[in-house]
C-alpha cells in the first residue's frame, strides 16, 4: 500500500480491541552512540514520534509528531512514514513504506535516533486477550517507555561493550549496530552499516551467503542481484561482495553493496546505500573504506 496523500497531523488512536496473536512480535531497540538504551516489543500497531498518542515517543527535535507507524497486514509486519518531511529510513534508505525484514536498522530523520528492530517468534500469551502487550509509559521521569519485568534469567556471561559491561542473560545475546554516517549525494544520505553477530548460525561462508540472499529476496520487493564475487579486506581475510538493487513504492530504485565476512566465529555485514548517480560519484571510495574493516583479532 502506497500513501498518496498527507497523513493528518493528529492521526486516529490506535483500536486496541482484542485480535489473533501474530506469528511473530517486534522487539525495538533504541541506540545511542552505539549503546542500548532502551527496549520494547510490540504484537500490534505501534507508532513512534513525540506526541503523547504515541507508543514508542521520544524526545527529539528531529522527531515528529507522528514520525513513523510499524504495522500488522495479515501476517506480515511493515513500516510506513506518517510525516510530512518523508525522512523515514529503513537500513539507510529513506523509504514511504516497505516490509519489515529482521534485523532492520529505523532512523527517523537524516540525523535523528536509530532504532533496531528484529522480529521475534511469539511466545505464550501473558496479556488477558492471549497477547504481549506493548509497554506503558511511566507517569513521570524519563519519556522513554521501559518493557514490563520479565522472569530473572540465569546470567551465563557479561557483555563488555564500549567503556561498559552488562550481565547478558541466558538465552540472549548481541546483535550490536554500528552506523557510519557520510556525506549527502544525489539527495541521500550515504551510510555504511556494520553488524556484528557474535554467535552466527554457520561457520561457512557460502552457506551464511546463501541464507541471507534469501532473506533479501523475501524481504525486498523487486530485489535483483548484481553482483557476487570474493574479496579480500586489507589483512587478507577472506569476504563475499553482493550489489543489488530493489524498488521502494512510487520511489527509484537503490543499489546497495555488501561485505559480509566470517571471522573468528563471528559474521560481519557492513551495509553501503546508493543511487544509480551517487554510486557512480562515491561508491569507489566508500567501497575503498569497508575494504580496509579489519575484524577484532580476538
Amino acid at each position: 500500500m502506497f500513501l498518496s496523500s498527507e497523513p493528518s497531523t493528529s492521526p486516529e488512536p490506535l483500536t486496541r480491541t482484542a485480535s489473533p496473536c501474530p506469528a511473530s512480535r517486534v522487539r525495538l531497540q533504541l541506540i545511542q552512540q552505539g549503546h542500548l538504551a532502551a527496549e520494547w516489543r510490540f504484537t500490534r500497531t505501534f507508532r513512534i514520534g513525540h506526541d503523547a498518542a504515541c507508543e514508542v515517543r521520544l524526545d527529539d527535535p528531529r522527531v515528529q509528531a507522528y514520525h513513523t507507524e510499524v504495522y500488522l497486514d495479515g501476517a506480515t509486519w511493515r513500516v510506513r512514514d506518517l510525516g510530512k518531511r518523508r525522512d523515514t529510513l529503513v537500513n539507510g534508505a529513506q523509504v514511504q513504506e516497505i516490509r519489515l525484514g529482521s534485523p532492520s536498522t529505523l532512523q527517523l530523520g537524516l540525523y535523528g535516533p536509530l532504532l533496531h528492530l528484529t522480529l521475534e517468534p511469539h511466545q505464550e500469551a501473558t496479556a488477558a486477550n492471549g497477547c504481549v502487550t506493548a509497554p506503558a509509559r511511566p507517569p513521570s521521569g524519563p519519556r522513554l517507555a521501559s518493557p514490563p519485568p520479565e522472569p530473572r534469567l540465569r546470567t551465563t556471561a557479561h557483555y563488555h561493550g564500549h567503556g561498559f559491561t552488562v550481565p547478558l542473560p541466558e538465552e540472549w545475546r548481541d546483535q550490536t549496530l554500528y552506523t557510519l554516517s557520510g556525506p549527502v549525494a544525489d539527495g541521500l544520505r550515504h551510510t555504511v552499516l556494520v553488524e556484528v553477530d557474535p554467535a552466527p548460525e554457520t561457520d561457512v561462508l557460502d552457506a551464511y551467503v546463501d541464507a541471507h540472499l534469501r532473506i533479501l529476496g523475501r524481504d525486498l520487493d523487486g530485489f535483483r542481484l548484481l553482483k557476487k564475487d570474493e574479496q579480500a579486506l586489507s589483512d587478507g581475510t577472506p569476504a563475499v561482495r553482493l550489489i543489488f538493487c530493489w524498488k521502494r513504492h512510487g520511489r527509484r530504485p537503490l543499489y546497495q553493496e555488501q561485505l559480509l565476512i566470517l571471522h573468528k566465529q563471528k559474521a560481519y555485514k557492513l551495509t553501503a546505500t546508493f543511487t544509480n548517480a551517487s554510486r557512480k560519484r562515491l561508491g569507489g571510495r566508500i567501497e575503498a573504506m569497508m575494504l580496509g574493516f579489519m575484524p577484532a583479532s580476538c
